[in-house]
């Protein structure tokens, strides 16, 4: 008897008992994370099938080949026809950019740059070789992501009839402990994949936006740049291949805005005085002026 009421007793004081102070806390953190990985997660998946792209981010396909029109958003890369739109290319990933590429042989692929992070600078890189007739199996290539690679171009810069891939980069080198924009350029190897030809520390000034790009149309391309003047504005480099690397060939003057516009030659706006306008870029010893006759497209 004494024991049965001593047990009762026991559960009752137990039962009745408050709990410590923790316990709401405990159950509202792990309520947070839980939710917070759900998000994660969430932000991870693809849209759904003809969901609309983010209006905030939408890759970025050039130049384009009339005979394989390709689309993108902001996870997949749609080749188009008159019947259908076919999904050749999707990832997790945000894509940034894809562009075509001339192969060792004469076989033409893209090249597919994506990025696990956005925002001011792209982060956790990736770049894929796809061939249009194998629609998702686009093939990884060796870079790593830890350089951050958020813009990519192809140009032949040492005129042998092959291509080779420049990509714009936020990373640091074994020289230098800092993350800058940097440039890197890369050949191929024989069995299609990239090695590492120049990895520049810097160019002249910090840049911008920098391509590879056939500056003035001698079938060889240029490295060309827009890179922040000492002043506070931006102004157009052009560099020439030597083998070894980059030699400053050109630059313009400094200008409040500067952009370079897509296509062969430098076409650009340039915004001064608070008004933009288009111009053609043409050298005139080691400067790059505006030319005066907006059809020239050459040095």
């Amino acid at each position: 008897m004494t024991l049965e009421m001593h047990a009762a007793t026991y559960v009752r004081s137990g039962r009745d008992r408050p709990l410590p102070w923790w316990g709401p806390v405990c159950a509202v953190v792990v309520t947070a994370l839980v939710l917070a990985a759900a998000a994660a997660l969430a932000a991870r998946m693809l849209p759904a099938a003809g969901a609309p792209p983010p209006a905030r981010h939408q890759a970025v396909v050039y130049p384009q080949c009339p005979e394989t029109p390709l689309y993108a958003d902001s996870h997949r890369l749609f080749l188009l026809t008159a019947e259908q739109r076919l999904v050749v290319f999707q990832s997790p990933e945000y894509l940034l950019r894809a562009t075509p590429v001339l192969l060792p042989g004469g076989n033409r692929r893209w090249l597919v740059l994506t990025a696990e992070r956005l925002g001011p600078q792209p982060a956790g890189s990736h770049l894929y070789l796809l061939d249009l007739r194998q629609p998702g199996q686009a093939r990884r290539l060796s870079p790593e992501p830890s350089y951050n690679f958020w813009d990519l171009s192809a140009g032949d810069v040492d005129g042998d009839g092959i291509p080779e891939v420049g990509l714009c980069t936020y990373s640091r080198t074994v020289r230098d402990s800092n993350y800058a924009r940097r440039f890197f350029v890369y050949g191929w190897t024989a069995d299609g994949d990239l090695y590492p030809r120049w990895r520049g520390r810097r160019l002249c000034r910090p840049y911008l936006s920098a391509c590879l790009a056939d500056a003035n149309r001698d079938g060889q391309a240029e490295l060309v740049s827009v890179e922040q003047a000492p002043d506070g504005g931006q102004l157009l480099a052009v560099y020439a291949w030597n083998q070894f690397g980059f030699w400053g060939l050109a630059e313009s003057k400094p200008y409040a805005r500067l952009r370079l516009d897509p296509g062969p030659g430098l076409h650009a706006t340039i915004e001064t005085a608070g008004e933009q306008r288009h111009v053609v870029f043409v050298q005139q010893d080691r400067d790059l002026i505006v030319s005066s006759s907006p059809t020239s497209d050459t040095f």
